[in-house]
């Protein structure tokens, strides 16, 4: 009985587009969805105060907001877990290989070390300053600090996932009209 080998590494043209594709539709629909969530969660309106002495104005969608960033953080922390596996089963010499013309150890050490850079700036200069959350005084500071590095961190990494879509859309249409 003879052994099948395993398929090879190396992805040819037709499957790199591919996952091109469905990486840019993802990051598409992502986009779209959070920017759908956040829209509606801003401009739907609010419930008012169940009395007049509480007088709290609560956002209606809270729940589906809250709902849609937990989906989120664990579909990330699934992915993150998945991408560290796969990275581990793959042997020390494919991250000698080239990834577009750029080494891929470099594309991973100027990935993690700008997310550390980002994550450390943005905690340093987070905002500690007291908030009222529902009439009542918050103060922690390590707590305050950590959301501002999230929320920080997370619109920024927004910010350059949408310049980089920009980029290779433009770099496909001045590719294609030359």
């Amino acid at each position: 009985m003879k052994l099948q080998r395993r398929h090879k590494t190396t992805l040819n043209t037709h499957d790199r587009d591919a996952i091109g594709r469905i990486s840019t539709l993802s990051l598409r629909l992502m986009i779209g969805l959070t920017v759908l969530v956040f829209a509606a969660f801003f401009l739907i309106g609010y419930n008012g105060g169940d009395d007049l002495l509480t007088q709290r104005n609560v956002p209606r969608l809270t729940g589906v907001l809250i709902t849609t960033t937990i989906c989120f953080v664990i579909g990330t922390i699934a992915l993150v877990i998945w991408s560290i596996i796969k990275t581990v089963k793959k042997s020390k010499t494919a991250w000698n290989g080239y990834e577009n013309g750029v080494a891929r150890r470099k594309i991973l050490m100027i990935t993690i070390g700008t997310l550390i850079v980002i994550m450390l700036l943005s905690f340093t200069f987070g905002s500690t300053d007291k908030m009222l959350i529902n009439h009542q005084p918050f103060s922690d500071k390590l707590t305050l600090r950590l959301a501002n590095m999230f929320v920080t961190t997370s619109i920024i990494l927004l910010i350059g996932a949408i310049i980089a879509i920009i980029a290779d859309w433009a770099r496909k249409k001045i590719k294609k009209n030359v």
